[in-house]
């Protein structure tokens, strides 16, 4: 079995840039835009969604999932957590054993040899948080402990050990499933900075491109395309961020990949796909979004894993196709990663599939109307035909 050979890996990961004046590397035509957005994106070219909740009127939801929330805040905010949690438990506790203390009278008889105080050496309430501290590491006692005289101390300590468990089980969970979380394995999936539609076997495809830069591939790797755009129903509704499915032949598998080398994932333009009626005059004009997901299990951890990123319309180029990226070299498949974004002119109407699918069968018409007319004058011409031959017959029966 042929090898597979990766070069330029690290110069065309996908970036976050604005494409305004994007330049396909083999021709100098730039692709027309829009002089101003009034989309605003959804999803990012790095995958990161624009969509914000209201955290303030559901802020309760979000404390009762703590697991969950501790695991999606940033790493700043983890480690503010750690430091707080564990100073509060500390000072908390340290309040209690001090004011335990105090209501006991240790620290009036702190010059007494015959008092039996609830903490030998507690002289004040650095004393009693040293001694918080202590507890809840669990690095022993020493020249500060407790004694057997106080039943609420001896309850108190028990509370602390045992909350002191459930609050590192709490953080070292949240900091496995942190460290777990297969996010960085989505860097190294690629997705074209633009998309094409380009005509391959007489049909309008749109396409992009899609590959990984790590050799162990994506398993069971799904990809989905929708359409994001305000609709207006029939009965005059207005919809806004309307989703719309885009096949890429489900009901074949053909959404089932094996992503192990760069390859486009296309798009039939069909009389049930959402840009039907798009041409390319009317397409920069348009405001949608084209939302790609592909979700997988990397192979390495077993974890599944999700790369998003989208494309507008002035990041989808009218009648170009791309380069090929992959070529065998001395019996190895070589991947070529600086044409993975390179596109190429192709010879493209710029009707709509609509419009192409109207214009044929209109052809179709005509071509019937032609052939009932010219039936028509060939039954005409048999008839004379057979008149004349009639004629002809009666003239010689008459001469005999």
């Amino acid at each position: 079995m042929a090898d597979t050979r990766f070069s330029s890996e690290g110069r065309n990961h996908i970036e976050a840039k604005n494409y305004r004046n994007h330049v396909s590397s083999n021709h100098h035509q730039i692709i027309p835009i829009k002089k101003e957005e009034t989309w605003k994106r959804l999803v990012e070219k790095n995958g990161r969604c624009n969509v914000t909740p209201s955290i303030r009127a559901n802020l309760r939801r979000y404390a009762v999932d703590l697991f969950t929330t501790s695991v999606d805040m940033p790493w700043r905010y983890n480690l503010i957590m750690v430091i707080l949690g564990f100073f509060l438990n500390w000072f908390l506790f340290g309040c209690i054993y001090y004011a335990i203390a105090f209501n006991r009278g240790d620290f009036d008889n702190l010059e007494n040899q015959e008092w039996k105080p609830c903490f030998r050496n507690f002289k004040n309430w650095k004393s009693a948080f040293m001694f918080s501290i202590e507890t809840q590491t669990t690095i022993g006692y020493g020249f500060r402990c407790p004694t057997e005289e106080c039943g609420e101390a001896m309850f108190f300590l028990v509370f602390q050990t045992i909350w002191s468990n459930l609050l590192e089980a709490f953080i070292i969970g949240s900091f496995i499933a942190k460290f777990s979380r297969p996010k960085l394995r989505a860097k190294t999936i690629m997705f074209s900075k633009t998309a094409c539609i380009t005509m391959k076997d007489g049909r309008l495809i749109f396409q992009f491109r899609l590959g990984d830069l790590r050799k162990s591939p994506i398993v069971e790797g799904h990809i989905r395309l929708q359409m994001v755009k305000h609709h207006i129903t029939k009965e005059g509704c207005y919809v806004p961020f309307q989703v719309f499915d885009i096949n890429i032949g489900h009901e074949y598998g053909l959404d089932r990949i094996f992503l192990v080398w760069p390859i486009e994932i296309a798009h039939e333009i069909n009389e049930e796909s959402p840009l039907y009626e798009y041409s390319k005059e009317t397409l920069l004009e348009s405001d949608f979004e084209i939302i790609a997901i592909l979700e997988g299990i990397v192979e390495a951890t077993g974890t599944t894993t999700q790369v998003r990123t989208s494309y507008l319309p002035n990041e989808i180029e009218w009648g170009y196709d791309f380069k090929a990226v992959i070529s065998e070299k001395n019996g190895v498949m070589d991947v070529n990663l600086d044409n993975f974004h390179r596109t190429l002119i192709t010879n493209t109407s710029t009707l709509s599939a609509k419009q192409l699918c109207d214009s044929f069968v209109d052809s179709l018409d005509e071509n019937v109307k032609h052939s009932d007319n010219q039936s028509e004058t060939d039954n005409e011409e048999c008839e004379n035909k057979k008149t004349r031959i009639g004629r002809k017959k009666l003239e010689i029966e008459s001469s005999l």
